[in-house]
């Protein structure tokens, strides 16, 4: 059976030697010709065309493929963008929710790695075993991991073939149940391990390893209220935050961590609190002294460097927190206004405003892009209308008010 295999990213938003491993994957697994969405295609040399959607946003470049090139064979679609229910309304024949290459290996990953400009990537774990619930990632899907015996192998294959600079493929690498063994294996191997992004509650794992990290390390600690954090799967204290915070700063010196508005019933007080013993604990590394004309100045020790980034509370279908309210961005505005002027004053942020473009991080969408997501994660008989007909163009990395608009009108 001949398959071509549709990458759905926007057109402006694919890196220079990026790696899709699930589409490297599948393209393994099924021998399929690749093409991105924007392409004129002649599909009738094909038994299936499927579709690989990474991200909700990117439902709305499968139409555009469809209607250009109107294939008559078998459509599907999978990915992790379809949430735990297929969304897709009526464009494509069948949906696959879960991994392609997983029926065969159910309990185990196999897949090989891949390597590309110099940069390898070896998918560890499939899922999360943290099932925090807000995450659709971690329900409706099993938690797996690659062997440890074949992940040493598929290094080795890496080092033979000059490949030294390695992600680590994983939802939280320290949460990988074999860890410090792997992390013996990559330091024995002289690996640059490219992984950044770890789960705040495995953090802990990371500290005797810290110098074959990046120094920039990023962190979901979703709330500063502590018994926010609790309610949604994340039982960290407090002091066991702060403790942690200050155990990766001995070695890394950028912090990014990762927070959520809209969570139900969080205590905002708190994270102005959070905000002010971060500007002082960054102070730790800075001293003031006198220069030989007797002028005061900082000297920093080390430049510690904090990122805040904020996304919008998504009740998504499937997980503990589905049917909860929707983000109040009447609200919202009230609260970024009052966050930025203390981003500017403490220092985080250099300037005299912050806004949704130049914060630094960012301060999830803007409220009628949400309204999309939530539309396309919700589903609906009205979706296929408007995944046809609204933006028949398909849309880039960011998505216009004018374009949001035009999508709800049909929703």
């Amino acid at each position: 059976m001949r398959t071509l295999l549709v990458d759905t990213v926007p057109r402006d938003a694919r890196n220079r030697g990026a790696i899709n491993l699930g589409q490297e994957i599948v393209r393994e697994c099924l021998g399929a010709d690749l093409c991105h969405w924007s392409e004129q295609i002649d599909c009738d040399p094909y038994d299936l065309v499927g579709f690989n959607v990474f991200y909700p946003m990117h439902l709305l470049n499968v139409a555009p493929f469809l209607h250009r090139n109107q294939p008559r064979c078998r459509t599907v679609a999978g990915g992790q963008g379809l949430g735990t229910r297929g969304i897709l309304g009526d464009l494509v024949d069948d949906l696959y929710t879960g991994e392609l290459d997983g029926e065969e290996n159910a309990t185990e990953i196999v897949s090989a790695p891949v390597i590309r400009d110099g940069k390898g990537v070896i998918e560890l774990t499939r899922g999360c075993r943290m099932r925090c619930g807000f995450c659709e990632y971690a329900w409706g899907r099993e938690y797996r991991e690659k062997p440890l015996e074949l992940v040493k192998q598929q290094i080795d294959e890496m080092v033979r073939r000059r490949c030294r600079r390695i992600n680590f493929m994983s939802a939280n690498f320290a949460g990988y149940s074999r860890f410090d063994e792997l992390m013996e294996y990559a330091a024995a191997n002289a690996l640059q391990i490219l992984n950044s992004d770890h789960c705040i509650s495995s953090a802990h794992r990371l500290y005797p390893w810290l110098v074959y990290l990046p120094r920039t390390i990023k962190c979901g600690i979703e709330s500063f209220d502590a018994a926010k954090r609790a309610a949604i799967g994340k039982p960290i204290s407090d002091a066991r935050l702060l403790m942690t915070i200050t155990e990766l700063l001995k070695v890394a010196n950028h912090l990014h961590f990762y927070l959520i508005y809209g969570l139900p019933g969080d205590d905002y007080d708190r994270w102005f609190a959070w905000l002010e013993t971060l500007a002082a604990l960054r102070e730790t590394w800075t001293s003031r002294e006198v220069n030989l004309f007797g002028e005061g100045y900082k000297r920093h020790h080390k430049n510690v460097r904090f990122e805040l980034s904020i996304t919008n509370f998504e009740p998504a279908p499937g997980t503990p927190f589905a049917g909860y309210p929707e983000v109040d961005f009447a609200a919202k505005a009230e609260f970024l206004a009052e966050w930025g002027a203390a981003l500017v004053r403490l220092g985080f942020h250099q300037g005299t405003e912050v806004d949704y473009v130049n914060c630094g991080g960012r301060f999830g969408r803007k409220e009628l892009s949400y309204r999309m997501l939530m539309a396309l994660k919700k589903g609906g008989p009205e979706l296929g209308a408007a995944l046809r007909e609204a933006l028949p163009h398909g849309v880039g990395r960011s998505v216009s008010d004018a374009e949001a608009a035009r999508f709800l009108a049909y929703v």
